[in-house]
Formats: structure tokens, sequence, C-alpha cells
């Protein structure tokens, strides 16, 4: 039996099997949600390490996530450009750090199954 080959001998769950092709497809839908989580934590050290500035745009979408985080639903204001008037680069940078390390505090829950499975089992998807 192949390494890839994964099954249950369990009576009360049904027989569970991932051929190769079918193995290689989860590998790569979770490698790319992997390589995005990845891509987001750089983003942020490159902002803590002032090689990206912060601008009034990115201060609002941080806005908009720690919202969401609380209500899902609900949407922020649009208000960048007040925040522009009010905070400069510094002070905008102090924010979005302090912002950032709320939303870290929210553990992140891990893969994504859903999108998995669906692009797995999407018949007309063939992106092997």
């Amino acid at each position: 039996m192949p390494l890839t080959q994964v099954t249950t001998n369990q009576s009360a769950w049904p027989q569970i099997g991932f051929n190769d092709r079918e193995f290689a497809r989860y590998q790569k839908r979770i490698i790319q949600q992997l390589k995005r989580r990845f891509n987001l934590l750089r983003y942020r050290e490159e902002i803590r390490h002032r090689t990206v500035p912060v601008t009034p745009l990115m201060l609002e979408l941080k806005f908009a996530e720690i919202l969401r985080l609380i209500r899902p639903k609900a949407k922020y204001p649009q208000n960048a450009s007040y925040l522009n008037r009010h905070f400069n680069e510094e002070e905008r940078r102090v924010i979005y750090a302090l912002l950032e390390e709320i939303i870290e505090q929210n553990h992140w829950h891990g893969i994504e199954w859903y999108p998995v499975y669906h692009k797995i089992y999407d018949k007309s998807s063939n992106d092997d």
C-alpha cells in the first residue's frame, strides 16, 4: 500500500482512502493556503521593520479587520482621509502595530477545509 493511501478498518467508520492523484490535489490546496499565510506574516514583519510605509488606507483596513473579529457582518466606515489628516506616518505605524498585536491574539484556526474540499470535489475543476 502506498504511503499516501490512508484507510481505516473500524466498522463504525466508512472506508476512507486517497489515491495518489487525490492526495496531490489536497496537498496542492493546503500548500497554497500555507503560502498565503506565510506571505501575510512576512508582510507584517516588513511593516514592523519599516521597509513598507503604513498608509491611511492600510490603517483603515486594519480597523475593519478588528471590527470583523468582533462583529463579522459589520461594515467599517471609509475614513482613510480622516486618518491621513490626523495622524502622520510615525503615529500610523504605532497604531498599526498595536492593532496587529490585538489581531494576533486571535489565534489562527489552521487550514480552511471547505475551499480545499470544494476544489477537490468540484467536477468542473481540472487543475491537477
